[in-house]
């Protein structure tokens, strides 16, 4: 070969070698500058796909163990009074705690929980025990006097007023026998003296022989009707009224004495209810909040319908848990639901929905005048395993339902602007399409959507991520209202770098 086709050999070759070395200067500078272009930082944001799945939907909520079946211990005192010995003595309706049992203690049926001051209802008692002595003393000297005036009737009736009569009888038999003898001798004597065998003087003296007879006759004649209409009447009446009277005596007497025994009856409950029982098994509470004045303890004063304790059933617990309006169509009676507590993180608990509240609880804290409702739902524990107490901290999950193929993305990657439901999709020309979605709440990570996605589609799932030198075309069905929008208003808007 020549010197000059060697020399046109290298000059090619350095020719090819130039090309190369701008090409590769070529690609590495269009590298650098397609990483340094705006629309290379979208591949940084983090993104989701929105996937078809089988999606058990749940609803989460914090709660509290509550027992179903809270018995509330009252202060049962009642005010009494006793007038005694010329005074009244009086115990008012309270009185001051002198042994109590520590909150938190388990106890069984019949044991004690309080014991109140009892002296003010234990003097009412003897005192009335005295009472009650004098009318049973009373009650048996009635019983006496009604003995004594029904033997006093019975003796008039058949003894006094008996012989009464026959006395009178007698005498009138006496009499009529008098007077018949006389008015014979009468007859007699004028017989005699008209045959001029008895002298004048003689009859004239039969004759008032047998007048003064019938003056005896009627004198006990008298004296019949006279004990016959009035002297046995009133006799037998005011014996009669006397047994009436003591007989009504004694029934007072019975009947006071019964009053001062249900009297009594009642102070000994007072006295009873100054030592307060468990009346079941349970844990005591004390019914007092943390910010409440009065206080459970020894030496506190406690007055009639006072709460003292509350004494929870362990065998039957409830959750109950503060449940957001937007969940309420989701949740109904006797869906399941799984129960963790805090106390107890290693174990799940099995619950079922019982009820609902229909009314929205009050509200209450700083946003008390916010529009949003709450409601509350009590969940009932299907087993009550041991060491479970009322109080406890508990996180609830309520199974709402299951839906086949229903397409889902992260709760995160939904923004609400302007009432709107909005999602940010990622597009394979670097830009970022902004639509408007239709989502209804699954789980606590992930919600559905019903309208705007299909599946396959990129959303962004940190939309707060996303800045202006991202483009982004605007797909809202109702489009937010800008300075853009307001100049092409029918239109949808691209807008990024090159837009602003």
């Amino acid at each position: 070969m020549n010197t000059e086709s060697k020399s046109r050999m290298r000059l090619f070759s350095l020719s090819l070698l130039t090309i190369a070395g701008f090409g590769g200067v070529f690609f590495l500078a269009n590298d650098v500058w397609t990483r340094l272009q705006p629309e290379s930082l979208l591949d940084r944001l983090p993104r989701s796909v929105a996937t078809r799945s089988d999606l058990y939907t749940k609803i989460n909520a914090g709660g509290q163990i509550e027992s179903v079946d809270k018995t509330l211990i009252e202060c049962e005192l009642e005010s009494m009074s006793l007038y005694s010995g010329g005074r009244v003595l009086t115990a008012r309706n309270a009185s001051t705690i002198i042994e109590l049992v520590p909150e938190g203690t388990r106890v069984k049926e019949g044991d004690i929980l309080c014991r109140l001051d009892s002296s003010d209802f234990e003097e009412l008692v003897r005192q009335q025990e005295i009472k009650l002595q004098e009318s049973l003393a009373e009650q048996q000297k009635a019983i006496y006097d009604v003995k004594a005036a029904e033997v006093s009737l019975l003796e008039y009736r058949e003894g006094t007023l008996v012989q009464l009569r026959q006395g009178i009888e007698g005498r009138l038999t006496l009499a009529m026998s008098d007077i018949q003898r006389q008015r014979d001798r009468v007859a007699w004597a004028e017989k005699m003296v008209k045959n001029s065998y008895m002298a004048e003087g003689q009859l004239i003296m039969e004759r008032e022989y047998l007048l003064r007879s019938e003056i005896t006759l009627r004198r006990v004649q008298g004296e019949k009707r006279h004990l016959e209409n009035y002297v046995s009447i009133a006799t037998l009446a005011r014996l009669e009224s006397s047994v009436n009277r003591t007989t009504t005596e004694l029934e007072f007497q019975k009947m006071r004495h019964r009053m001062r025994e249900k009297q009594m009856e009642k102070f000994k409950e007072q006295v009873d209810r100054c030592t307060i029982r468990a009346p079941h098994d349970g844990l005591v509470v004390y019914a007092t909040s943390p910010d409440s004045k009065i206080r459970i303890e020894q030496g506190s004063e406690v007055h009639q319908k006072m709460d003292l304790f509350y004494l929870p059933n362990f065998k039957a617990m409830e959750v109950l848990t503060v449940v957001n309006e937007s969940f309420l169509s989701k949740i109904a009676s006797g869906m399941p639901s799984l129960i963790r507590l805090e106390a107890m993180p290693d174990e799940q608990l099995e619950g079922q929905v019982v009820s609902i509240s229909p009314l929205p609880l009050p509200p209450s804290g700083p946003r008390a005048g916010n529009d949003v409702k709450n409601f509350l739902a009590i969940i009932k524990l299907v087993d009550t395993p041991e060491g479970v107490m009322p109080g406890m901290t508990a996180e609830v999950e309520i199974e709402t339902g299951h839906h086949t193929q229903a397409l889902v993305i992260p709760s995160s990657a939904v923004k609400v602007e302007d009432g709107t439901e909005i999602c940010y999709v990622a597009m394979s020309d670097n830009t970022v399409e902004r639509r408007q979605v239709d989502v209804e709440p699954a789980t606590q990570d992930l919600v559905e959507v019903t309208a705007g996605l299909e599946e396959g589609d990129e959303v962004i799932s940190q939309p707060y991520m996303i800045d202006e030198s991202i483009t982004i075309v605007d797909r809202v069905r109702k489009p937010v209202v800008t300075a853009v929008n307001r100049a092409w208003n029918t239109q949808p808007v691209a807008w990024g770098t090159q837009g602003h």
